[in-house]
């Protein structure tokens, strides 16, 4: 009976399987071991590699200068013109003189004015000082005239006020005149309004 021996392999024959193995798993092994910087262009395949793959510099250098800004276009045409909105509920004016007549222009409207006057008494003895408020030199209440207050002797002095409504149908002007004693500030405050009724 013949006897099966082990017999060393011989260097041949590990070199074959070693080349046989090689071959069988060429691709796997190279792309696991390719050196560094060994594939360029001719390795990719056109449109291989994707925005995802690129890093963001890579991408930043795909992006070109800002162009110049281009020509103003022709100016648009001109929008329909609005209407004139209703006159405010009030507007004020308003004057002020050192002496013992003031006026104020005002356009047309109805108004409600208000005349102060503060007048002094550089004389021994009492004076009877009173002012006349008007609208275009018609007084503008029954109070005209008769609202005069008695200025104490030297020093003295005292203030004299009146009010009143009016409407102008036309621009006018409001008046407050002073008499009796020495006038040092007369003033007239007009307020504007929809309707003045006394």
């Amino acid at each position: 009976m013949s006897r099966f021996t082990l017999r060393r392999p011989t260097p041949a024959f590990v070199v074959s399987v070693i080349a046989l193995m090689i071959s069988l798993g060429g691709t796997s092994y190279a792309a696991f071991t390719l050196p560094k910087n060994s594939v360029g262009t001719k390795q990719l395949k056109n449109k291989a590699v994707t925005a995802g793959k690129l890093a963001p510099k890579a991408i930043a250098l795909f992006k070109g200068r800002k162009g110049d800004r281009g020509p103003q276009g022709p100016q648009g045409v001109q929008g329909i013109q609005g209407v004139q909105g209703p006159v405010g509920p009030s507007n004020g004016y308003f004057a002020k003189s050192v002496t013992s007549a003031v006026s104020l222009p005002v356009p047309a409207g109805d108004y409600m004015v208000y005349a102060e006057a503060s007048i002094g008494n550089s004389t021994s003895s009492p004076v009877q000082a009173s002012c006349f408020l008007s609208a275009n030199g018609t007084a503008l209440s029954a109070q005209n005239g008769s609202n005069g207050v008695t200025i104490p002797l030297n020093p003295g002095n005292g203030e004299v006020s009146d009010e009143g409504v009016v409407h102008l149908s036309a621009a006018g002007t409001l008046e407050n005149t002073c008499n009796g004693g020495t006038t040092f500030s007369d003033a007239i405050t007009a307020i504007k309004v929809d309707t003045a009724s006394p």
